[in-house]
Formats: structure tokens, C-alpha cells, sequence
């Protein structure tokens, strides 16, 4: 397997190479590593299909990854795209380019084996996405990166990981297109990504950002049931 690594700190190169090396050794297989410390330098290299997987830094120099990425799939939509960052800030800009994973520094050996495990068995279903206008523009939404979604009169705001969009629609419209396991009601001008909440008080639903949610007073139990019912599913997959 031939791999390239875009990376313009020679430390946190070598300290990538060896790892993949590691594990390479580990599996009893010897990977060509092309390591590349400019973004002119890879894609002065770079050939459709040339490699299998290609490790970018979301900086490299005064270059993003991202449009490093972006000429990527102008020409070649097979190679797996795995971003090397100090942020999970670009994780949704990561979805235009199917991304096959993002790692966060300083990485480690369960990093680099997650990455060679989505490689080989990728996860049964996509990321769903929901689309809606914003700004007059058809935008495609990872539900994984919305936090929930506020509503007030018939406009609702979406807020994700990395940025809100503003929606003319009424959240029932938002939450038909919305995976059901996945958001909880805990007020009606209120809808809750169950992955981001850190626990139900009181006072509200606590996100793992440090946000409060309100709680309606009538219908707590049901609230709390369904999120419970949501731990559990959790818990249950993990064992599996």
C-alpha cells in the first residue's frame, strides 16, 4: 500500500510515519510512505490512484488541507482523505470532501488503527444529511454536527459545531427530516442532538459545550425516559 503524509513539521511527521510503520509491522505489512512537507511538493507527485490513503494537516505552510483536499477529488474520488489537526473545528468542511477520518494531535496508536479499520470496513451507513436553504443557498448538513436546533415564530436556527444557519421552516418540518432516535423535545422551541447532551438538571439539559437547553416543566418523565432509552441503545451498541 503506498501512503503519502502532507505534513510541514518534521516532528509530528516522523512521529506519524513511525506510528503507521508500527502498526504495519504489527499487521506483518510494509507500507511505502511518501512523506511530503509542502503542499507544491505533493501535488507536484501526485498521480490519480497513486495513493490509497493521504494524511493532510490542515496547515501545511501558508496552504489549507482543505483545498489541498479540494484538487484531490477534482481528480481522484478513491484515495481515502485522513486530516491530521490540532482542532476538530474543520470536521464539517471534512464532509465536502468525504473525509475518511480526522485525527486529532498529538495522535496516537488508536488513531492510526481506526484509521486502517474504516479503511477495511468501512461503517454500514453514511453519515446522514439533511438539506435545507439558508441564505438562499441549498446546504447539505451533516446531523452529526448539529447541536440543536432553536426556533422562534417560524424561523429556526441550527446550530452546529462550526457554524448556525439561519432556516425560514417550522421545527416540525426540520424534525421530519431528522432522525428521530437521535434528537430529544425537551421544549417546544427546542430540539437536541441526544449525542451532545451531558445530562438532564433541573434547570435543563446540560450539552457537553457548555450550553443549557431549557426544560419544559410538564413532561419531564417522558423527557428523561426517552433520553434514558437513548443510553441504553448506546450502551448496547458499544457492546456489541
Amino acid at each position: 500500500m503506498r501512503i503519502a503524509i502532507c505534513e510541514d513539521e518534521p516532528m509530528d511527521m516522523q512521529h506519524l510515519s513511525r506510528m503507521i510503520s508500527d502498526y504495519g509491522e504489527q499487521q506483518g505489512k510494509r507500507y511505502q510512505l511518501d512523506c511530503f512537507f509542502s503542499g507544491e511538493a505533493f501535488r507536484a507527485a501526485f498521480q490519480p490512484g497513486a495513493y490509497q490513503i493521504i494524511f493532510l494537516d490542515n496547515y501545511v505552510g501558508a496552504e489549507m488541507g482543505m483545498d489541498i483536499a479540494r484538487k484531490i477529488r477534482e481528480s481522484d474520488q478513491e484515495a481515502a482523505i485522513v486530516f491530521v489537526t490540532m482542532s476538530p473545528d474543520f470536521a464539517l468542511d471534512g464532509f465536502s470532501v468525504r473525509a475518511l477520518h480526522y485525527l486529532i494531535k498529538p495522535i496516537a496508536p488508536e488513531d492510526v488503527r481506526e484509521v486502517f479499520r474504516r479503511l477495511q470496513d468501512p461503517l454500514p451507513e453514511e453519515t446522514p444529511v439533511i438539506e435545507v436553504m439558508s441564505d438562499r443557498v441549498m446546504t447539505a448538513v451533516p446531523v452529526s454536527t448539529i447541536r440543536y436546533i432553536e426556533v422562534y415564530m417560524k424561523v429556526c436556527m441550527i446550530h452546529c459545531t462550526q457554524r448556525e444557519l439561519k432556516v425560514y421552516s417550522g421545527i416540525e418540518k426540520l424534525m421530519e427530516k431528522l432522525p428521530e432516535h437521535f434528537f430529544l423535545r425537551p421544549h417546544r422551541s427546542y430540539a437536541v442532538n441526544m449525542d451532545f447532551i451531558q445530562a438532564l438538571e433541573a434547570d435543563g439539559v446540560h450539552l457537553s459545550t457548555g450550553e443549557v437547553i431549557p426544560l419544559r416543566k410538564n413532561g419531564r418523565t417522558e423527557v428523561r425516559h426517552k433520553y434514558m432509552e437513548y443510553l441504553l441503545a448506546q450502551k448496547t451498541k458499544s457492546a456489541e
